[in-house]
């Protein structure tokens, strides 16, 4: 990729290089909005062949912040979207929403049993057991619940929830 002109450095195509590497790597990090700030600033520099490309990774990233779903709110919103996220195997996150949803209402048996499950898919088997005591302590029921419920099945296997269970 050649400049526009002769009077741009070696430096300033350099730079709108890396510029557009780094928003690329924002942009397929999904991170759009960091992404069309650095687009932007591609937009600016010498080389015709990135301003174009920034240009148009710019309104992919317009389209794509437009299309994003609001971010939960509520406690109930925050539960829900955790249970998605989970539901798609997207542990890390989903354990990330329900501990939201816990910070905005403590109480809710179904969110500590929610996030029991979600530690024990991550391997945190102490934590779970935790989560899930909680939630027995709110809600009895949710022994019998977590016995019969066939996402629990395979952490089972371990003591600690067991102990829980025949607590």
């Amino acid at each position: 990729m050649k400049p526009d002109t002769k009077q741009t450095s070696n430096d300033e195509v350099r730079s709108q290089n890396e510029l557009f590497e780094k928003a690329m790597t924002q942009f397929r990090a999904g991170k759009f909005s960091p992404a069309r700030e650095l687009f932007l600033r591609v937009a600016d520099g010498p080389v015709s062949e990135l301003r174009h490309a920034a240009e148009m990774h710019i309104r992919m990233c317009d389209r794509r912040i437009a299309a994003r779903p609001p971010e939960p709110v509520t406690a109930d919103e925050k539960y829900t979207y955790g249970v998605s996220l989970m539901n798609r195997g997207e542990l890390e996150s989903a354990e990330h929403y329900l501990r939201g949803a816990l910070a905005g209402d403590g109480n809710a048996d179904h969110f500590h049993y929610a996030l029991a499950l979600c530690l024990g898919l991550r391997g945190d088997i102490d934590g779970a057991a935790e989560a899930l005591r909680k939630a027995i302590e709110i809600q009895p029921s949710n022994r019998v619940a977590a016995r019969n419920d066939s996402d629990f099945v395979p952490l089972l296997q371990h003591p600690r929830l067991r102990e829980v269970l025949n607590g």
